[in-house]
């Protein structure tokens, strides 16, 4: 009955699906963008890590290569293009990786919802993923698990 109630009231506001999906995503962005700390060099050690590996391997040294090195390979060409001086702006560099790559997911959820229920039930399911606190939390930190869900 409330869930009635709730579908007429979404077909009365008439906003496109695409311009939703497109709020969220920037929200989501914005969201993520507001909670970082950009002056805080390691607010966690598997960052720190992760950060070191990548470093590694944008000079080359592929010595320390395992299975949870995909995230550093992926950082390490930015590493290579960009070459701050400093660890907090190499930090800052994969931390806007990690928030692009999870803001980029969303519309992947949503791609993948939308094959399994209507569309703006899509639209909630994005809306769920992108405001999910440790998702935000995990991006923020510019570790790995946004990008390998």
């Amino acid at each position: 009955m409330s869930l009635m109630k709730i579908e007429n009231k979404l077909d009365r506001l008439k906003i496109p699906n695409l311009l939703l999906l497109i709020i969220i995503i920037v929200t989501g962005f914005l969201v993520r963008i507001y909670f970082t700390y950009w002056d805080i060099n390691f607010e966690s050690s598997d960052a720190f890590l992760f950060l070191l590996e990548a470093t590694s391997f944008s000079e080359g040294n592929f010595e320390e290569f395992n299975i949870r090195s995909l995230w550093p390979i992926l950082v390490s060409p930015f590493l290579s293009i960009f070459q701050f001086g400093e660890l907090i702006d190499n930090m800052n560099l994969m931390r806007m990786i990690s928030i692009s790559i999870s803001s980029i997911t969303i519309l992947v959820i949503f791609k993948i919802s939308k094959e399994f229920v209507k569309v703006r039930y899509a639209l909630f399911v994005a809306a769920l993923f992108a405001f999910d606190p440790s998702l935000i939390q995990n991006s923020v930190f510019g570790i790995r698990e946004p990008f390998f869900i």
